[in-house]
């Protein structure tokens, strides 16, 4: 009857043996636990959404995601989309893969016809701002002749840079893109590319026209200037560089990578770059640029570490500063609401020698509802003045008026609203998550029931 009544007991040592195990195991399920936690919970909205190469059959969206994740459009006559577009890289693999730089071509569309479109981003559904983006296709036309632009795109280790995104601008005409090839070649057919209001083919110098190169890489990006007569084939552009061909030199700074919600924008300045400081330049917006924001935020180079002068001229002057920062890049944004019609930006600085360096370059605000362009919006890594801008009144210009093209607008393309009723969580996630999270509580009660009963 003793021996029944004995209660058995673990030995001490191995009792605390037990629990410490029980303990550090609990820890470690449970803080992969929280790892899976903050994988699910990565971004992979898009942002810098661009839509480019505009025709009468065809037109490119192109986004990018801090993550690795699928993309697709959904493009359709109606505000119910339902046509699939997948990225031009899936077309030819045959299924979804992932990315981070997405580029989908719509094509089969009918001439000057309004088409509606979302992004679907790793199974989630985004529009822009509550409404769905549109583009309206021009009327159709034939090129009279055949000019492209190509090159070779390398990574900072002279290997190619395969799915990077290249956005060619020239002056009054609306952007071409092209993505790379696994050898990091591209090609744009620069004959089909139409004037901003899409109404023809753009008019461009063939052999003096200068050309803006943005590329936008997985993790560095670069900018190229050029001509027209040295396009087909352009010199390699090298990811996390600047380049200006039109002197046959180069700027070797690095760029940055990418920060979420940057979009970046092309630079028009054909001045020369020297030194192993950024020269001054005004890099958006581009020369004429029709900016749809009131409160536009302008981004360009200078020295390093360098301190500016900006002049804002239209109906009112304003006078700020803005400081450039260790990579020689600066921004500035208005806290002054602009007027809609033809403004001027001035850029100066005095170098070591008293001398001024300047830059100028002219712009035009849309007013509300005078078009439907889409308002791009550009935030580098340049540090801003904490002086509060100067107003001063001046004589009122000449107003432009300006073509529509049919694209929904937006404050923030780099900022899309997912549709709510649309999101559908990724799958895969969760499961592991509240799986290693109760392993670890069931683990703990375990080890107490073992070592006190």
């Amino acid at each position: 009857m003793k021996n029944l009544l004995k209660i058995k007991t673990i030995p001490i040592p191995l009792a605390l043996f037990s629990l410490l195990f029980v303990f550090f195991f609990s820890i470690f399920l449970i803080n992969k636990n929280q790892t899976l936690s903050s994988r699910a919970a990565l971004d992979t909205s898009p942002k810098q959404i661009r839509i480019t190469n505009i025709g009468s059959s065809s037109f490119v969206v192109s986004w990018i995601t801090e993550e690795k994740t699928t993309g697709t459009v959904l493009v359709g006559e109606t505000k119910e989309p339902d046509e699939i577009r997948r990225d031009v890289r899936d077309k030819e693999k045959g299924s979804d893969q992932i990315y981070i730089n997405h580029y989908v071509l719509v094509d089969n569309l009918k001439p000057q016809t309004k088409y509606f479109f979302k992004i679907i981003s790793n199974g989630k559904s985004y529009d822009n701002f509550g409404k769905l983006f549109e583009v309206t296709t021009p009327s159709l036309k034939v090129p009279k002749d055949n000019d492209i632009a190509q090159g070779k795109i390398l990574t900072p280790s002279q290997s190619p840079a395969s799915g990077a995104i290249v956005y060619l601008s020239l002056a009054n005409t609306i952007v071409q893109s092209a993505i790379t090839d696994e050898g990091g070649h591209w090609m744009i057919p620069l004959s089909t590319a139409r004037t901003v209001d899409l109404s023809d083919f753009s008019n461009y110098d063939r052999s003096a026209q200068v050309e803006e190169i943005f590329v936008v890489g997985e993790k560095e990006t670069a900018s190229a200037t050029l001509s027209t007569n040295m396009d087909n084939p352009t010199p390699d552009i090298i990811l996390g560089q600047n380049f200006n061909f039109l002197n046959q030199l180069s700027l070797a700074s690095p760029t940055p990578t990418f920060i979420q919600n940057s979009t970046s924008k092309f630079e028009t300045s054909g001045s020369q770059i020297s030194g192993d400081s950024p020269e001054l330049k005004i890099i958006f917006p581009s020369e004429n640029e029709k900016v749809n924001s009131s409160l536009p935020e302008f981004l360009g180079t200078a020295p390093k570490n360098q301190k500016i002068e900006i002049i804002v001229e239209s109906n009112e002057k304003i006078k700020d500063q803005a400081i450039a920062d260790s990579d020689g890049n600066w921004q500035w944004t208005t806290k002054i609401p602009l007027s809609p019609g033809e403004h001027q930006i001035t850029v100066s600085y005095a170098d070591k020698d008293g001398f001024i360096k300047k830059t100028t370059r002219k712009f035009i605000v849309l007013a509300a509802g005078e078009s439907d362009l889409p308002s791009f919006t550009a935030t580098p890594s340049g540090k801003k003045a904490t002086s509060t801008p100067t107003l001063i009144p001046t004589a009122t210009p000449t107003r432009i008026s300006t073509p529509t093209i049919k694209i929904t607008p937006t404050e923030k393309p780099s900022e899309v609203t997912p549709t709510p009723e649309k999101e559908t969580p990724a799958t895969g996630n969760l499961l592991p998550i509240k799986a290693f999270f109760a392993a670890g509580i069931i683990t703990i009660f375990i080890g107490i029931a073992i070592v006190f009963f």
